[in-house]
């Protein structure tokens, strides 16, 4: 993350005092971006000063940008649509926290940017996030922890360090590729 180009994103969105929030995937009920929308209202509420990224593109797009009028959101949210692998690197490396209701490969690429991380107990989150240690995880649908805990380690500093710190470490111990190899050698000889 500390090699990344911060200047890309910061000065192309004006970005100074402002905590990064950021969304990635498909924009599919499926993968509840609207709970994402309902995290920032919160926020908003808390009075947190903050710019959210929501990248991907999908079939929610509008009524999202609908949930954004109704809360007043616009000026808080950018909705950038799909971007390449080097400006998410970009985004990820400054983003301050990273919700994550239902993620697959966004989470990976996520944890290896150094992101505090905020998810549901849902899928393969609880097998990667342990709780407490290396990001939280809430309850499947619980808006409003998610929203409590997004908020917990946007106003500590130390905790969200802490968080980002130790998610990197387990995503870099889960992209080693000589272990991958390894594991994937160890199951076909299990057949």
């Amino acid at each position: 993350p500390e090699i990344r180009n911060h200047s890309i994103i910061r000065d192309n969105y004006n970005i100074k005092d402002k905590k990064i929030i950021t969304f990635v995937s498909r924009l599919i009920k499926l993968k509840y971006p609207d709970h994402f929308i309902e995290v920032l209202n919160y926020l908003k509420n808390k009075n947190v000063n903050f710019l959210a990224f929501v990248v991907g593109e999908g079939e929610m797009k509008n009524e999202l940008k609908r949930l954004c009028n109704l809360y007043d959101l616009n000026q808080n949210i950018v909705f950038v649509g799909a971007k390449n692998q080097e400006w998410l690197s970009n985004l990820l490396s400054i983003t301050d926290l990273f919700v994550c209701p239902l993620k697959g490969r966004a989470l990976i690429e996520a944890a290896l940017g150094g992101c505090p991380i905020v998810a549901y107990d849902i899928d393969w989150h609880s097998e990667f996030i342990v709780n407490k240690e290396n990001g939280v995880i809430v309850d499947f649908k619980d808006i409003e922890n998610l929203s409590l805990e997004s908020y917990n380690i946007l106003q500590n500093n130390k905790l969200a360090n802490f968080y980002g710190k130790n998610i990197r470490n387990t995503a870099l111990k889960y992209a080693d590729m000589s272990k991958l190899i390894d594991y994937e050698n160890k199951c076909y000889d299990e057949l």
